[in-house]
């Protein structure tokens, strides 16, 4: 019997860890009505409300959220370019919201505004890569938290037709089965905001609120190498970065029996002075982008014969927690164009 905790110890060390995940208001990724608000729809607007027995009465930090997509019609996946996508919180202590935004949030924090890449994946918990973080910081026990998304520009829907127009849907995540998550909605509006809502239900959309833990976000790329096939950034299925331990990156599809380098950047809005993403094809790379500054280049790594490499990222102990950067591979690629480099998707990592 003496030896029953020791087992039990060893047992639990070699489980693997789980994010810190809550979720409002159901955690099943196949159930629920479709929904193109927020984020299948150009010039929507849409406020949702997020009872503090969701988040908890202490204070957190939310890191990421996450969508449980339905995508489009027969598309199992599909990756929207939003070229200025507005995310806001806030605090209020209502428990139904009005057709009002200001009342439903009186003091909203913009948590982000700016480009967003998302790839939606049908039927599975997606995480936006919340390019900052918010604080959680209930004062009284009627607080509650309201996001507000708004989609101002859509510069490319992925694999869905779409038109172009506000009419024009092509992205569904799906909503509460009990459709009971009080949302405030507009749709159609330019480029000026009015002051009420055309609508108030209970039709919003199932989130996950990572709280106080790190994300790593893989995004693809668009850019061939000469085998044809179009280089991927990614890491093992669950596991995340973590201050004070070394996180594997991994490139697949890039050239064979070659050489890549992981290249790490901070910002996605501009990188001295060039706003972003950079089109590479200003020096021979068409199809290419790069999303993020160059501020890192890592120790060059050989490629294996199926176009695949791994860097071990160590990630330093310190003051990291909410530090945001992003990881691109580039491999030496000289036959698939005149720049002689291929670059991946990138990835986003949240510490």
């Amino acid at each position: 019997m003496r030896s029953l905790p020791l087992f039990v110890a060893a047992c639990a060390a070699f489980l693997p860890a789980q994010q810190n995940i809550v979720w409002h208001d159901d955690a099943t990724p196949t159930t629920g009505a479709a929904n193109a608000f927020p984020f299948g729809a150009l010039g929507v607007r849409t406020q949702q409300l997020i009872p503090q027995s969701v988040l908890g009465s202490t204070p957190a930090v939310i890191q990421d959220l996450f969508v449980n997509p339905q995508v489009h019609n027969l598309h199992t996946e599909s990756q929207v370019y939003y070229g200025d996508f507005e995310i806001q919180m806030g605090i209020t202590q209502l428990t139904t919201l009005t057709n009002t935004w200001a009342t439903n949030s009186p003091n909203p924090t913009t948590v982000y505004r700016g480009p967003l890449l998302v790839k939606f994946v049908k039927d599975q918990w997606v995480p936006l890569g919340l390019p900052a973080s918010y604080l959680w910081l209930p004062l009284t026990p009627a607080d509650n938290l309201v996001i507000d998304f708004i989609c101002w520009n859509v510069v490319d829907a992925g694999a869905v037709p779409w038109s172009g127009s506000s009419s024009s849907y092509f992205m569904n995540s799906r909503s509460s089965p009990t459709q009971g998550i009080s949302r405030a909605y507009r749709l159609g509006w330019t480029t000026s905001q009015p002051a009420t809502s055309v609508g108030v239900d209970g039709y919003g959309i199932k989130l996950g609120f990572l709280l106080n833990d790190g994300n790593f976000i893989a995004h693809d790329g668009r850019c061939p190498g000469s085998n044809g096939q179009v280089p991927r950034i990614g890491t093992a299925p669950g596991a995340w970065p973590q201050i004070g331990q070394t996180f594997a990156v991994d490139l697949t599809n890039g050239p064979a029996n070659s050489f890549a380098t992981l290249v790490l950047g901070v910002d996605t809005l501009s990188y001295l002075g060039v706003p972003l993403p950079l089109d590479l094809g200003i020096v021979g790379a068409p199809n290419c982008r790069m999303w993020h500054g160059w501020e890192v280049l890592l120790p060059i790594v050989p490629t294996d014969a199926a176009g695949g490499a791994t860097y071990p990222l160590a990630i330093p102990p310190g003051p990291w927690n909410q530090f945001r950067f992003h990881a691109t591979w580039l491999g030496l690629d000289l036959p698939a164009n005149a720049f002689g480099l291929v670059p991946s998707g990138f990835g986003t990592l949240i510490l």
